[in-house]
């Protein structure tokens, strides 16, 4: 019951007089009975009964305020309780306001859109969460709901990737699978779906075989094979009229030694970007190479090279050499022989060799994978190529360049003016530290007038950390950075260092890097999920996969 100003009034009037009966029994400074009260001295026999009498009598006014203490508690939870409901009514009046309420239904469905997330993010997890969009958008209110089922879009994603640690319970359900197809309607499906060969066989078969009844709708396939996967995909026969891009791979020996050629895509009228991912041995894909833009593919030299003999449309190639046992052929004899790269505009090479075979006379993008021994003569290579390939120095085209595992020397930089964006990853724990240091050490811009200034037409040099141990020196990069800054004669104007993993940086990095941005520079750091997603296509590896 609420209590009143009587009721606390008669409450602190009980309170003064019970203190009051018992201020005689308080002792004043130097008697026995404060003595006792303030130390552990023991009191005598005759002392006994006059502390039993005080704590008898103690007990009524105790028992006082242990009921006012209650009755108190208890207002205040009724006071807490009317103030929740007052808010609560004044925040559902303030809700009816909301601008959200009012957006039109079309706008609604495009910001669903953007909280989809990237197939990247879900792939790195093994099980199903019903929290991710679209499904947690239907669990809002009505109307989102009714906007979330009613968008075919929102739904064509469909992402499944299984892991043998996963408890069954957290697989993506075999019903929700058809649930999220058929709120799909008619749109054009964009699967991922990702086996595993530990992983019980039986649900990945029926959800793939679900996945097939649609894929006449399959605009966009990236799947991890298993031996028992394989013959499943190869059921498709050719009925893939709108598919666009495809990814495939293999994670495990076992999954691929059980299969033979993959030829389930030989036919497929719309494909034009295919990548194959094999990292233990080579698998043929049949592809109609005829109409490819863009491909990559892991493979020996000979199947790389009687590809791109037949693909005249390609704009981007990855040719990543590997499972190859033999040496490598000798160069043409006549510039008629070399494979002509007419349209490629952005070429990955693994092996400096690669470049004796090939021409590329619309080339702009260029990346390379290093070792040590590579790096004296990439310089070699790469001018011989780009003087086969242009008609002159002036005609040159290339104007971005990244290399990869071990970096090289400035002078090489020298030769090659047309590039304005440079990049440099450090994928390979063998490759030196030296060779970054001397090349940041040479592209560091002296204040002294005297010394010409390397590359001044690089508009951007940034620097890619794909190693898990966070052991990159930033500082030297930053001298470097803001070296180009402060002085006229470099066109330096974007710069970045991304990474797969946290970097450490002091207060004073920190402070520096603003500094650099606050002078203009477009600078950005990136780590963690975001760069293992990011660096891949520095080297133009798929990142829709």
């Amino acid at each position: 019951m609420p209590l009143d100003a009587q009721d606390m009034n008669e409450s602190h009037s009980h309170y003064e007089k019970d203190w009051a009966s018992l201020s005689k029994f308080k002792g004043l400074p130097g008697t026995r009975r404060y003595n006792l009260l303030h130390s552990n001295e023991a009191p005598f026999d005759t002392e006994l009964t006059d502390f039993r009498n005080v704590i008898t009598k103690t007990g009524a006014p105790l028992t006082r305020l242990d009921d006012e203490i209650a009755r108190t508690r208890r207002h205040l939870q009724d006071l807490q309780g009317r103030r929740a409901e007052l808010w609560s009514f004044r925040e559902r009046n303030r809700g009816v306001l909301s601008p959200l309420r009012r957006v039109p239904s079309e706008v609604l469905g495009e910001i669903f859109q953007w909280a989809l997330p990237l197939p990247q993010e879900i792939r790195y997890r093994d099980d199903f969460k019903i929290s991710d969009s679209p499904w947690n958008l239907t669990h809002v209110c009505r109307r989102w709901r009714d906007v979330a089922i009613s968008k075919a879009s929102l739904w064509s994603l469909v992402v499944i990737k299984y892991g043998d640690h996963v408890n069954s319970s957290r697989l993506y359900p075999l019903p929700m699978v058809e649930t999220q197809i058929e709120r799909a309607q008619s749109h054009s499906l964009r699967i991922h779906f990702y086996g595993d060969e530990d992983a019980k066989s039986e649900p990945q078969i029926q959800v793939l075989e679900c996945l097939m009844r649609y894929m006449s709708r399959w605009e966009e396939l990236s799947i991890g094979l298993t031996s028992f996967l394989y013959p499943i995909l190869e059921r498709t026969g050719g009925h893939l009229p709108v598919l666009r891009r495809l990814w495939i791979e293999w994670l495990r020996l076992e999954s691929q030694q059980s299969g033979g050629p993959i030829t389930a895509f030989k036919r497929a009228p719309s494909l034009v970007d295919a990548a194959v991912y094999s990292v233990h041995m080579y698998t043929p894909v049949l592809l109609p190479i005829g109409q490819l833009t863009r491909y990559q593919l892991d493979a020996p030299w000979k199947a790389h090279r009687d590809i791109l003999a037949l693909a005249p449309n390609l704009v981007e190639a990855r040719i990543a050499v590997r499972h190859d046992e033999e040496s490598w052929p000798d160069p043409p004899e006549s510039n008629k022989k070399y494979l002509q790269l007419a349209l490629v505009k952005r070429l990955y090479v693994s092996h400096l060799a690669i470049l004796q075979y090939i021409t590329f006379p619309a080339l702009e993008e260029f990346a390379i994978d290093l070792d040590m021994g590579d790096v004296l003569s990439v310089a070699r290579y790469l001018k011989t190529s780009v003087n086969r390939s242009f008609d002159s120095e002036s005609s040159c085209t290339l104007r971005s360049l990244c290399v990869a595992g071990c970096p090289i020397p400035s002078s090489t930089l020298v030769q090659f003016p047309s590039v304005t964006e440079f990049r440099i990853l450090l994928n390979d724990n063998t490759a030196p530290s030296k060779a970054l240091d001397l090349l940041l050490a040479d592209l560091t811009v002296s204040p002294d007038a005297e010394h010409a200034i390397v590359a001044p037409q690089l508009r951007e040099i940034s620097i890619g950390y794909q190693l898990n141990e966070p052991q990159f020196v930033i500082s030297p990069y930053l001298a470097m950075l803001e070296s180009r800054c402060n002085i006229s004669g470099t066109a330096l104007c974007t710069a970045a260092l991304v990474s797969v993993s946290k970097i450490r940086r002091e207060p004073e990095t920190k402070r520096r890097m603003r500094a650099l941005r606050e002078k203009g520079l477009r600078f950005e750091y990136v780590a963690g999920t975001r760069g293992e997603t990011e660096l891949p296509g520095w080297t133009f590896c798929s990142t829709w996969s």
